[in-house]
């Protein structure tokens, strides 16, 4: 059995919560029949520890579902960013106008 992902994480109070999962390679079973692998999912956190076996099948879902949800994200994150650079530019506008605004009513100031 081999690790394939363990992830920590601590919480504002430094509680450990970590997620990892480890790997159930396909075998014969006992008449040589080959029995599928699958996977160990195991949550601990403070409440304690929960184990869950998950199928290939099951986890390859799983898999494609994150990625797919994950494209969303990657979609919307950049439909924000694209968004939010207009505003950029245009509060860049008003600052460069109100500094060209100060400077004018600095040498108004300075002439009288």
């Amino acid at each position: 059995m081999a690790r394939v992902v363990d992830i920590a994480h601590f919480d504002k109070d430094g509680n450990l919560t970590s997620l990892k999962i480890d790997d159930i390679e396909p075998m014969a079973g006992e008449k040589g029949f080959a029995q599928e692998g699958g996977f160990f999912v195991t949550v601990k956190g403070k409440e304690g520890r929960a184990v869950i076996k998950i199928s290939d099948k099951e986890a390859i879902d799983m898999a494609n579902r994150i990625i797919e949800a994950y494209r969303e994200h990657v979609k919307n994150f950049i439909e924000l960013s694209k968004r939010r650079q207009p505003l950029t530019q245009e509060r860049r506008r008003k600052d460069e106008d109100e500094e060209i605004m100060d400077e004018l009513d600095e040498e108004d100031f300075g002439s009288k």
